[in-house]
């Protein structure tokens, strides 16, 4: 399926069917988790772009989700490829510790498909946390924005034109 890039929700990208504009792309993943405390939305393209969309709060079966998610979709890409990510953790209440080590475990195991991760909207106890276990863990490739705009840029992506918040 032939897709661009068009639209974003509360900084989550769509890509969408359009037939107009060149700018195309394939979507590669894209997949959901919902229950009672946490939104997950995630898709990522051909050019192994990751979006991540959350909302509610943190929850066990809510990093598990995640966790098996990322798992799908690094099954898509190729061992000589690195995947980039945004997190938009904007309407997203509060990690818990344990589900933060459990991130950074897989992420430690996954590291040579793992490229740049940027985080936006991530409270400030979180950052402390996430900084300390990119240090024991030798990872230097995360980055926290407070906005969209900033993230897109670090990443080199460029920002859709409808909808960005």
């Amino acid at each position: 399926m032939n897709v661009e890039v068009i639209t974003c929700y509360g900084g989550f990208l769509r890509w969408q069917e359009h037939e107009e504009n060149g700018c195309r792309v394939d979507l590669l993943y894209e997949n959901s988790y919902q229950d009672e405390k946490i939104s997950i939305e995630a898709s990522m393209n051909s050019s192994y772009q990751m979006n991540f969309h959350f909302s509610g709060r943190g929850s066990s079966n809510g990093v598990v989700a995640f966790i098996d998610i990322l798992t799908q979709m690094h099954e898509h890409i190729p061992n000589e490829e690195k995947a980039d990510a945004l997190l938009n953790c904007l309407q997203y209440g509060r990690t818990p510790l344990l589900s933060q080590l459990q991130i950074g475990k897989w992420l430690l195991r996954n590291k040579k498909k793992t490229g740049r991760i940027s985080i936006v909207g991530a409270k400030a106890l979180e950052v402390k946390i996430a900084k300390a276990i990119m240090r024991i863990a030798r990872i230097d490739r995360i980055a926290f924005f407070k906005n969209n705009a900033d993230a897109y840029a670090w990443l080199g992506w460029e920002r859709p034109s409808i909808g960005q918040t």
